[in-house]
């Protein structure tokens, strides 16, 4: 079959269905975190990811290609050369005669961004990022043995794909349409019938510059943030003007969209990262986990449960450094849970002997206090309160407060230093001219 090739314009980006990998556990998460792949394993900012029915975890990572996750022992891709068979091996990597695999020999995308999965055709659809020229490649999952089994490019281009996800067939009752973006272009992309023999892809929306989107299923909007959150009409009779969305205001995020939801998950230098989430039924923007450094990726498991993918080197933009990502899971929480503000702390760093803090929440909700690694504890007040500390060494500290009203909302935290140890000065007296 000989592939379409399609030429892109020199303007912006467009549409994605990102995952998960995350690299600090959150200190301040609301749930105990199950950890999928810790750091080392190989991952690097893996941009995307999905979860496939019998439990399978994949993602896909810039260096590793399209892997599959094994929890608690080592991020691995199984059957990289869609053999059908076989243990899993080093995530994206192929043994060569000389030794250990090599990072990037393996058959797939050779720079792995979007990984989106059909499970009504059981196939994968992949973007390439690679410098030489992108594409998109449908591979294929046998259900039998949780391992993909074959796998080709279905499109060439001449730039690079950056991102794609699923959205509306343009043939009733089809499987779903592939949608997607690329580095120069200005456009969402429509690759019809992906699991067949697709067209041409043709254009369905322009856009300005943007970094990341989260598609709406079963919609004709786009949603996509950068610098806030952005709805964005697809196209059509009808449409509306792009609209942008209340409370993400500022901030760069990674999105991904489902149950009625909107997740966004930030990612800024100075590593304090965390996921907000929209009710998409009422607008309300919540705090829904924090602690984390550098989000690269969001995505849900088949229970509603959240993948949280994050690399701190990302974040700050170190070159050279690979294998550093990690990959969490964190059950499904409530909305509206109470959010709690820390009205007075003591000074960044004083010589006081002690500290004490004032908290706000929501009227009726009660409290929970923690110092540094103690395990949090009731503390006072109902609405509003105040909790006191005597004694403490000098050093640095960590004061964590949270509100509960039947659910545990997100926990504020302040950091401070004592320090009572007088500063010591040495004077020295010059030698007279000529003495030794």
């Amino acid at each position: 079959m000989r592939l379409p090739r399609l030429r892109t314009g020199s303007r912006g980006t467009a549409c994605a269905t990102l995952l998960a990998s995350s690299l600090l556990l959150p200190a301040t998460a609301s749930a105990e975190p199950e950890p999928l792949a810790p750091a080392g394993t190989g991952l690097s900012a893996p941009p995307a990811g999905v979860h496939t029915p019998g439990g399978g975890i994949w993602v896909a990572d810039e260096t590793r290609g399209v892997c599959r996750v094994v929890p608690g022992i080592q991020a691995a891709l199984l059957d990289s050369d869609w053999s059908g068979a076989g243990a899993p091996r080093p995530c994206g990597g192929r043994e060569s005669e000389s030794g250990p695999p090599e990072l990037g020999a393996h058959s797939g995308p050779k720079n792995a961004g979007g990984l989106v999965f059909d499970a009504r055709t059981s196939n994968f659809y992949v973007s390439d990022r690679s410098s030489s020229g992108g594409a998109i490649w449908r591979l294929h999952l046998d259900a039998a043995t949780g391992a993909i089994d074959r796998g080709a490019p279905l499109l060439y281009l001449e730039d690079r794909v950056e991102r794609l996800t699923l959205g509306p067939p343009a043939v009733a009752d089809a499987a779903p349409d592939v949608f997607f973006d690329t580095k120069s272009g200005g456009a969402i992309m429509r690759l019809a019938d992906p699991a067949g023999v697709p067209e041409p892809p043709a254009e369905v929306a322009d856009l300005a510059r943007t970094d990341v989107f989260g598609w709406r299923p079963r919609t004709t909007r786009c949603t996509w943030p950068t610098a806030g959150v952005t709805r964005y009409p697809l196209g059509g009779a009808g449409e509306t003007a792009p609209e942008p969305v209340a409370g993400f205001e500022g901030a760069t995020v990674t999105a991904r969209r489902a149950r009625g939801r909107l997740y966004a998950g930030t990612s800024t230098p100075h590593l304090d990262d965390r996921v907000d989430v929209l009710a998409l039924a009422t607008g309300r923007v919540e705090g829904y986990e924090q602690g984390f450094a550098g989000i690269t990726a969001l995505g849900l498991d088949g229970d509603g449960g959240l993948l949280v993918a994050d690399d701190a080197e990302w974040a700050i933009g170190a070159e050279g450094t690979i294998g550093e990502g990690r990959l969490w899971r964190f059950g499904l929480q409530p909305l509206d849970r109470p959010a709690v503000r820390i009205l007075a702390g003591p000074a960044a760093v004083s010589a006081a002997g002690g500290a004490s803090f004032s908290y706000a929440a929501r009227d009726g909700a009660t409290f929970e206090c923690r110092l540094s690694a103690e395990a949090y504890a009731p503390c006072p007040g109902h609405g509003t309160g105040s909790q006191a500390y005597d004694a403490l060494d000098e050093g640095r500290h960590v004061f964590s407060v949270r509100a509960r009203d039947g659910v545990t909302g997100l926990a504020a935290k302040r950091a401070f230093v004592l320090d009572r140890t007088a500063p010591t000065v040495t004077s020295s007296r010059p030698r007279p001219e000529g003495r030794r």
